[in-house]
């Protein structure tokens, strides 16, 4: 059924008063009650690269940020400092979120946030490999999302963020009274909306709020296509009391009935970017898994669950805050979870890559491999095995890996794809690999050697570990700007998965829903493999 509406705020430039701008949510919130999200568009610090008081409570941790937060990239050479700790997105304080250069990111709820960061610059767009992230975008960067936005199994994206109007946003609607912001140059801006298609976009860089009539995406000879709606917010606590904060409801497209979501909204006028078609992708603008599709098998802790970074310790990590996957908490969503054994279990991993994408989890809180009993270890590489021969029975190869970096409780991630892609696993991870950059490096570990004997040091380092169909162990030992999604970085169709159209709710996927039936009756499902590793 249709899902529960999505509160969302969303403010323009911060330019780093951050005081002003949570002491404004914070009085939003005890009117009208908690909001799910706060979107910034346009540029979080000061041009200098400054920020207040409040900000530097957040970074010490005296305060912490009272709502999830997803902030653009830089604007400016000098904020670029700011985003050291996450230069290819990720939090730069805990609920600070910095989205990235450019991509889609898919929320749990279903939601997708598509964004551009950084300005038009004419003397560096052009060019190719700059540093991420970048002041101001590279052409690249929009033929990224145009690319992403021409394949035929896209179906749309909720909301665009840019920095900055895009160029023509007026054209076939009344001016906004800031004429600045009306003659943006901002051409990436303008491709990235004409090209996606964003129910909502909104826009940071202007003095005046500007409320645009919604426009239509409609191109002749094309199927219906939702309307969008374009805002520009003027900047936190501005002298001129123009609004800076908006905040609305929003269902998810991927949930939504759609002839609801087709419907004309009144007052609509023609699209301000009549420049014809969509200019198909170039051939280079494949994407390179700038695209971040959202946290795997559920939400990020909200209760301060994100690792301090860099903290050394010994021991087992007890959460700091809800945990979502212990399965004696009250977090976990029980309708997922497909089997149970003695110490782990199994679940169907929300918003997965396929319909039968699952979860291995330890039942009581285990932060990593590392922290593994030798009983829950025991019964995890049983249920591994009891899943390849699962997915083997079905004509399927599959790759598993573990992510232990910012995420509480292991989650031992188990991918079905395509028996033809198997022997192709490996190159496809080494090169999702080097394109992280020079210093990315893969170690093959020897068969049955245990974590604890590669990481002799102790402690809890962060690692990506990857099985690949084969059995093969690839390890890689996180440095700085690891992406939370890099497995779903790999390109689509090695998951034989048609991205945006399949991101109904993933209720209404029939075989998600035969794959539990049979699991949970037992028909030669995971409980019956598991059952027959268990025996053997």
């Amino acid at each position: 059924g249709a899902m529960a509406s999505l509160r969302v705020l969303v403010v323009g430039d911060v330019n780093g008063e951050v005081g002003k701008l949570y002491k404004r949510v914070a009085s939003v919130m005890k009117k009208s009650g908690a909001f799910d999200m706060l979107l910034v568009s346009g540029s979080f610090f000061s041009a200098e690269g400054g920020a207040d008081e409040t900000w530097m409570s957040f970074t010490r941790g005296d305060a912490k940020v009272p709502i999830p937060t997803y902030i653009l990239g830089p604007v400016t050479e000098l904020q670029l400092p700011k985003y050291k700790v996450a230069s290819r997105g990720g939090d730069i304080v805990e609920n600070i979120t910095f989205l990235g250069q450019q991509g889609v990111y898919v929320m749990p709820s279903g939601l997708k946030l598509a964004y551009l960061s950084g300005t038009y610059n004419p003397a560096t767009h052009d060019l190719e490999d700059q540093p991420e992230p970048r002041p101001g975008y590279a052409k690249a960067d929009v033929e990224s999302l145009v690319g992403f936005a021409s394949r035929p199994s896209y179906s749309g994206v909720d909301v665009l963020l840019t920095a900055r109007f895009p160029a023509g946003v007026a054209g076939n609607a009344a001016p906004p009274s800031d004429l600045t912001a009306a003659r943006s140059n901002c051409v990436g801006s303008a491709a990235a909306a004409q090209a996606l298609r964003p129910r909502y976009h909104f826009a940071g860089g202007t003095s005046a709020f500007y409320e645009r009539a919604p426009y239509s995406n409609l191109l002749p000879g094309m199927p219906p296509r939702n309307a969008t709606r374009f805002f520009g917010l003027a900047a936190v606590g501005n002298a001129a009391k123009e609004k800076w904060i908006y905040a609305f409801n929003l269902e998810p497209m991927s949930t939504m009935d759609p002839a609801t979501l087709l419907t004309p909204p009144p007052g609509l006028t023609p699209s301000p970017y009549t420049h014809g078609r969509v200019p198909p992708p170039p051939p280079h603008a494949a994407p390179q898994g700038s695209f971040f599709f959202g946290h795997q098998g559920g939400a990020p802790p909200k209760g301060g669950g994100e690792r301090k970074r860099r903290r050394v310790d010994n021991g087992p990590r007890e959460p700091s805050g809800p945990c979502w996957f212990c399965l004696g908490g009250p977090e976990v969503e029980k309708h997922l979870v497909t089997a149970i054994g003695k110490t782990v279990y199994v679940a169907l991993a929300k918003g997965g890559l396929t319909s039968d994408h699952v979860l291995v989890l330890p039942i009581k809180h285990v932060p990593s491999s590392l922290a593994l009993d030798p009983e829950t270890r025991a019964e995890l590489t049983q249920y591994k095995e009891a899943l390849r021969r699962f997915f083997t029975q079905q004509g399927k190869a599959c790759v598993m890996w573990e992510r232990n970096m910012r995420s509480q409780h292991l989650q031992l991630q188990v991918c079905p794809i395509p028996q033809e892609a198997a022997a192709a696993a490996e190159g496809i991870f080494r090169e999702r690999g080097e394109a992280m950059g020079p210093n990315f490096k893969w170690e093959v570990l020897a068969a049955g050697t245990p974590l604890t004997e590669v990481f002799e040091g102790g402690g809890d380092p962060p690692y990506f570990l990857l099985t690949l169909p084969d059995g093969t162990e690839l390890l890689h030992r996180i440095s700085s700007g690891f992406p939370l999604q890099f497995a779903r970085c790999v390109p689509s169709a090695f998951f034989n998965f048609a991205f945006c159209s399949q991101y109904v709710s993933w209720e209404r996927l029939t075989s998600v829903a035969t794959f539990v039936s049979s699991v949970l009756q037992g028909r030669p499902g995971i409980t019956q493999a598991a059952r027959c590793a268990g025996e053997g």
